[in-house]
């Protein structure tokens, strides 16, 4: 049986209502959150890049082959996108590619009708009632909202020091836009720049955001699994934030990953904050269609609920009734 409590738990956490209450309820959205459009996660991402070298022949099938024995898809990338910009039709061929697999086919998908996820993210955005993160290129949440509201994003965390507000759409790792792939997280090279390197400027920029979002904000990390390395290097490090509000996670589990979970579960509670807690919810019986219903009661906690009133006096004698 397993020890992580279930995602529902989690709403009827106090901390998590006081959020709530106070409009400080973070969504960070990763990989699985971006899938139900279509888009590729990092794996496939790189997958599609290398086929993407093979389709222009920028190198033989045998070196096909051996780059996707490489474990680590940024190294994949990395080498890849060296070889697309040698020529520049071949770069601009996949701006274009880009531009397909981030924009145009997770908007198409939409639109079919084929995501109820996003509507409910949508919902979420339009409420004002949480900040939305999200490590994905994708710009489908804000092309639905832009017409009727001011959205501000801060793509690549260009000033940090702006103050967090919830009309904000963060794009931790960039957003795809104008042709432009150079200040997307996508090379070995930008993610040092970003995670590794304590003295670039974009590493500094970011421990600032994440300095203010982790004591502001109680955070829930939707579309993650315990081994995204992502995560490790944001909140696993106690001495960078002493003191910050909650983070959750949310994982999806069926049988056959209950006990790796569990190991990864250890991991957290003995090397992380204690502010960090798991929860779970099941895909065996009806698939990932149950994240969809995950999303649904985050949406319906958050956007569905009228916050009572408050009403503050010093002098009790002259309230009607006491």
């Amino acid at each position: 049986m397993s020890t992580i409590p279930e995602y529902k738990d989690l709403l009827n956490k106090q901390e998590l209502v006081d959020a709530r209450y106070t409009k400080k309820i973070c969504l960070f959205l990763g990989a699985g959150v971006a899938r139900n459009l279509g888009m590729p996660d990092w794996i496939d991402l790189s997958k599609n890049i290398v086929n993407f070298c093979v389709t222009h022949k920028l190198f033989k099938h045998s070196e096909k082959e051996s780059l996707l024995n490489i474990q680590d898809p940024l190294k994949r990338i990395s080498y890849c996108i060296q070889q697309i910009e040698r020529k520049e039709d071949t770069k601009d061929l996949f701006k274009a590619k880009l531009k397909s697999w981030f924009i145009e086919e997770p908007i198409n998908t939409f639109k079919k009708g084929g995501c109820s996820i996003y509507e409910d993210l949508v919902e979420i955005y339009k409420s004002g009632k949480a900040l939305i993160v999200q490590t994905n290129y994708d710009n489908v949440i804000e092309s639905l909202v832009k017409e009727d509201y001011d959205i501000a994003h801060i793509p690549y965390l260009v000033n940090a020091n702006i103050p967090l507000d919830n009309k904000f759409i963060v794009y931790l790792h960039g957003k795809y836009a104008d042709g432009n792939y150079d200040d997307l997280v996508l090379t070995r090279k930008h993610y040092n720049d970003v995670y590794v390197l304590e003295q670039n400027e974009k590493k500094q920029r970011q421990k600032l955001f994440f300095n203010k979002l982790l004591q502001d904000y109680h955070i829930i990390f939707l579309g993650y699994s315990l081994q995204d390395t992502e995560i490790v290097q944001l909140i696993a490090n106690k001495k960078e934030v002493e003191e910050y509000k909650q983070i959750d996670i949310i994982i999806d589990t069926c049988d056959i990953k209950k006990f790796s979970n569990e190991i990864d579960a250890f991991y957290w509670k003995q090397f992380t904050n204690e502010n960090i807690k798991i929860y779970e919810y099941s895909i065996e019986d009806g698939g990932y269609n149950n994240f969809a219903q995950v999303i649904n009661d985050l949406k319906n906690f958050i956007c569905e609920y009228e916050e009572q009133p408050i009403v503050a006096f010093t002098h009790p004698e002259n309230v009607e009734g006491l």
